[in-house]
């Protein structure tokens, strides 16, 4: 949990030696290459399949500086997910993303483009951007204020998006959102390209309150969600 694990390539010198799997499970910490050129740095798939990368919790950061890409070939795999907190490219390859966990952004892009249709992936808050994504349902995992007001959303470029989107603010009974403050439109993120835009969402993680959404995108690229109202929930202790 805030620690740098810093290695550029894990290497199985002798396979009779590991006869179990290995596993690296990251919870919060960054993986830093230790070597490494001006362009990027690729993490290769391991020699066999003994050696596991694991997410946890929030999972593995990747920081790549402005300028310099990294290509993710191997899985990662488990229920974390991944930060990318430099402002730089993360790339993925196709069948690296394994993880169910968040995919956050917080600064730079996360490029999909390669990784292939990602079904019921997560996407956490942050300012970086997500793209190229070809996505078959998608939840987007927010942090929201009290009035509903989402500090940080990412942006979603050249990506499409099929099925239900469903939209997760992560709150539960003791800490709801105020239902009286529910806004018109709350902005959950940015959209630029032609890809296949959400139309319809579900809510979840408000506290309580039983919502389903209509999702649109304005003149000016912002995603909005206009939430109604889908039940009445009377909680009794």
């Amino acid at each position: 949990d805030g620690s740098v694990f810093c290695c550029s390539k894990l290497t199985e010198t002798d396979e009779t030696i590991v006869t179990q799997p290995l596993t690296i499970a990251f919870d919060n910490a960054e993986w830093r290459p230790y070597r490494r050129n001006d362009s990027g740095w690729t993490l290769a798939k391991p020699q066999s399949f003994k050696i596991v990368y694991e997410m946890r919790g929030a999972g593995a950061v990747f920081a790549p500086v402005a300028g310099v890409a990294y290509l993710i070939v191997a899985q990662l795999t488990g229920e974390g997910g991944v930060i990318l907190r430099g402002e730089g490219t993360l790339r993925f390859q196709s069948d690296a993303y394994h993880f169910t966990g968040p995919c956050r952004a917080e600064k730079g892009t996360i490029d999909l483009s390669s990784a292939g249709t990602l079904r019921n992936a997560k996407f956490g808050g942050g300012a970086g951007t997500i793209s190229g994504a070809t996505l078959d349902g998608a939840t987007f995992a927010l942090t929201a204020d009290d009035d509903w007001n989402v500090a940080e959303t990412p942006t979603f470029a050249d990506c499409s998006i099929s099925g239900m989107l469903r939209i997760d603010f992560g709150r539960d009974e003791t800490r709801p959102l105020d239902e009286a403050k529910l806004p018109a439109l709350i902005t959950i993120g940015k959209w630029t390209g032609s890809g296949a835009k959400p139309t319809k969402a579900k809510v979840v993680g408000t506290g309580g309150h039983r919502l389903s959404g209509n999702v649109t995108v304005d003149e000016d690229g912002n995603i909005l969600l206009e939430a109604f109202r889908s039940g009445i929930c009377i909680i009794v202790r």
